[in-house]
């Protein structure tokens, strides 16, 4: 079971050359492995590796409803989607109203797993847990570490910790004060930077 506690449909899956597979669906979920809703039925893609675990998701969409019917490999070793969509914001970029066919193509790079810069929410984070999401690419040689605006280190987390996690759940509480935090992300030559609050 995959999604959160909106409706949740699958459209398509299809395999990756790493053992997993990309799923290709429709969501108008904000919550459980859902990380984020632009408004209505979004497309949701995510990867599970091949023990069924979700590895890395992502929404399309905007602020009205977007439909997804099918997901075909292309010869690049990417992805091509296709579906409609009433939206003419988010990643929408419509000319015209109504509802519209919305194509989308997907780079080999966008469904490798690789590293890629982390998403954290809530931002600002008040209370219960700071969630850093990251994708499999982070756990083959990654390392996580969060600053102050002194530059003063206060968590490291080595990718031996967090391997087989695509969400780092920290509590806040673990943080020293209210106040603003960097997360760096090293994985391999690659370096990401985000910063978050704590209130």
């Amino acid at each position: 079971m995959y999604g959160g506690s909106g409706p949740d449909s699958g459209a398509g899956i299809q395999p990756l050359n790493n053992g997993g597979y990309l799923v290709a669906g429709i969501s108008a979920s904000s919550n459980g492995d859902v990380s984020a809703n632009y408004g209505n039925f979004d497309w949701w893609l995510f990867i599970i590796d091949k023990a069924g675990k979700l590895r890395w998701e992502k929404n399309y969409g905007g602020s009205w409803g977007d439909l997804l019917y099918s997901i075909e490999p292309t010869a690049d070793g990417g992805f091509i989607l296709a579906g409609h969509t009433s939206s003419k914001d988010g990643d929408v970029v419509a000319r015209y109203d109504g509802e519209l066919a919305w194509i989308v193509k997907l780079r080999p790079e966008n469904t490798t797993g690789e590293c890629e810069k982390p998403s954290v929410y809530p931002n600002p984070a008040s209370n219960g847990k700071v969630r850093i999401k990251v994708n499999e690419g982070f756990g083959k040689n990654g390392s996580l570490k969060i600053f102050d605006v002194t530059g003063r280190t206060v968590m490291v987390l080595p990718s031996s910790e967090v391997a087989d996690e695509s969400i780092i759940e920290i509590p806040v509480s673990d943080l020293p004060s209210a106040g603003v935090y960097f997360i760096r992300i090293n994985c391999g030559e690659e370096t990401h930077v985000v910063k978050f609050v704590r209130l």
